[in-house]
């Protein structure tokens, strides 16, 4: 519709068990149960073929407003010939996990850098503070993107003197400083948060039918922040604005905006899978190539597509590239 892949007929299939027959085609089925979330699931009906769904909900409470939940299961990822060096296609096998609806903004940020002031951490404060160079440097080196009042960062003006907002993704930040957001937010929520795989982060944005974009399959610019969205200056903006850059399970701005970076190191074959099934593996902090997924406010459309895959070293710092967070459920 209007060139966007969207739901249309509604009906209810009735109460579990259900056994049913639909034509083939994409489905988004909700699955309700009083004391639990409404979850979504979308599903691929291949023609002849059965798909069979065991789900467990999560109980009412357990996650935040901002908290979405992907249910596991079998999914696509790869296969896209069009995005920047995507996996071979593939079917495989994720565990039910949760990830933050929008990326950790710039408001986020400053509560963990100022929260390390408050705790006579200053040298960890600015070693994780965003900066305004993008290539490896001397620690300290590079000039910092925050400012200094007393002894808490605030957002200052950018280097063309136009004003920072809160709501927008922090950016200029390392691997390094976004595995150290996560433990600070794990150590405060008491949840164990960290950053997504990035066949995670693929499923989350793509769903389970290998969709390009998050709205389907149209290259559209003014659906995303990318290149082309806007006459003015291209640069970040707020996490809420382009509601179209929404993937199936309702994660935004997985096209557009910034990029994220994700647990792994970066690889040509990526995680590890035991008989199709994704393995999250332990985070090791070394100095290599790690994983970006994602398209940015400075993405022509080709390389907004979901299964592109990008690499950099763990120690740089880009003014497209920020992070979001996801833990297993």
């Amino acid at each position: 519709v209007d060139r966007r892949w969207t739901l249309t007929e509604e009906r209810p299939l009735g109460t579990t068990s259900i056994e049913t027959e639909v034509p083939a085609g994409r489905y988004m089925l909700t699955f309700d149960a009083p004391g639990h979330l409404s979850t979504r699931h979308p599903v691929v009906v291949r023609r002849g073929k059965k798909v069979a769904l065991d789900l467990s909900l999560p109980a009412d409470g357990v996650l935040d407003e901002d908290d979405v939940y992907i249910p596991g299961g079998w999914c696509v990822v790869g296969g896209d010939p069009l995005a920047p060096e995507p996996f071979p296609r593939e079917r495989v096998w994720i565990d039910s996990f949760v990830m933050r609806r929008f990326p950790v903004t710039n408001a986020n940020y400053l509560r963990f850098l100022n929260d390390l002031l408050a705790q006579g951490k200053e040298e960890d404060a600015l070693r994780y503070a965003p900066r305004l160079q993008s290539a490896a440097a001397a620690e300290g080196a590079a000039p910092l993107a925050f400012g200094r009042e007393g002894n808490e960062f605030v957002l200052v003006d950018d280097e063309l003197s136009r004003a920072v907002e809160a709501d927008w993704p922090v950016a200029l930040v390392d691997w390094y400083s976004a595995c150290a957001y996560a433990d600070w937010w794990a150590a405060q929520t008491g949840q164990p948060w960290r950053l997504p795989s990035e066949l995670e982060w693929e499923k989350a944005a793509r769903g389970v039918d290998a969709r390009p974009y998050p709205w389907g399959a149209q290259p559209e610019p003014t659906w995303a922040r990318i290149l082309g969205s806007t006459n003015d200056v291209p640069g970040r903006e707020s996490v809420t604005g382009h509601p179209l850059d929404e993937s199936p399970y309702g994660v935004r701005g997985m096209a557009g905006n910034v990029r994220d970076w994700c647990l792994e190191e970066w690889s040509r074959s990526g995680p590890s899978r035991i008989d199709g099934r994704l393995r999250i593996e332990p985070r090791v902090e070394t100095l290599s190539l790690r994983v970006i997924r994602g398209g940015a406010w400075n993405s022509v459309p080709s390389y907004a597509r979901l299964a592109g895959r990008f690499g950099a070293s763990a120690d740089a710092r880009f003014p497209v590239v920020g992070f979001r967070l996801a833990r297993s459920f």
